[in-house]
């Protein structure tokens, strides 16, 4: 897309207030670059991902999400793994916003050694039912965290798109090594008979 010199300018404010120490003005900063520039603002996000500041990073990260550029994909996945718990929290995230088919098989590995600082499941929800394979994965590989998750993902998915895949591994979950990942599982099979009697 095409960015003019003034709109160029008022998104270099924007990504300065970004830095700003004050938390209204960072938030103020994304909102305007959510709701106004999100599509012209991915070149200048691109150039301060990598900022030492873990709010800016935060902040381009999320931002850049929502642009569904593809040239985000590897800055955002560089930041799922970034030193800070709040960046690594919200890029993760954001690659399930972006929805790039390339995040699905990262977000598999983050989610199957799952790390709370990582919602990997969020981000699976977040790109959709195309996600199932995966899931399927984690539910035969991950650990007991990480196999309730994709029950999770998989009752959501179930009860919102009717998605007979994930029907059938929520009834395999039934026979989970782990009692939690089993309630889990009888609760969203419990969900669905009550929306489909």
């Amino acid at each position: 897309m095409i960015t003019n010199a003034r709109s160029r300018k008022r998104i270099a404010r924007h990504i300065d207030n970004l830095n700003s120490p004050d938390h209204d003005a960072r938030c103020r900063a994304e909102r305007y670059l959510l709701r106004f520039y999100v599509l012209r603002a991915a070149d200048q996000l691109l150039e301060v991902v990598d900022h030492t500041n873990p709010y800016v990073r935060l902040y381009a990260a999320w931002v850049l999400a929502h642009t569904h550029d593809p040239r985000a994909f590897e800055p955002i996945l560089r930041l799922c793994d970034d030193p800070d718990e709040r960046v690594r929290y919200d890029a993760t995230v954001a690659l399930g916003i972006l929805d790039d088919p390339r995040a699905i098989e990262p977000l598999k590995a983050i989610l199957i050694k799952y790390d709370e600082t990582r919602p990997a499941g969020d981000a699976f929800y977040r790109i959709g039912p195309k996600t199932v394979p995966a899931l399927v994965d984690v539910l035969r590989e991950g650990s007991t965290e990480a196999r309730w998750c994709a029950v999770q993902v998989m009752g959501n998915f179930a009860q919102e798109y009717g998605d007979q895949r994930c029907i059938e591994m929520l009834r395999e979950a039934m026979s989970d090594s782990d009692i939690t990942v089993r309630e889990n599982a009888d609760y969203w099979l419990d969900e669905i008979r009550v929306a489909n009697p």
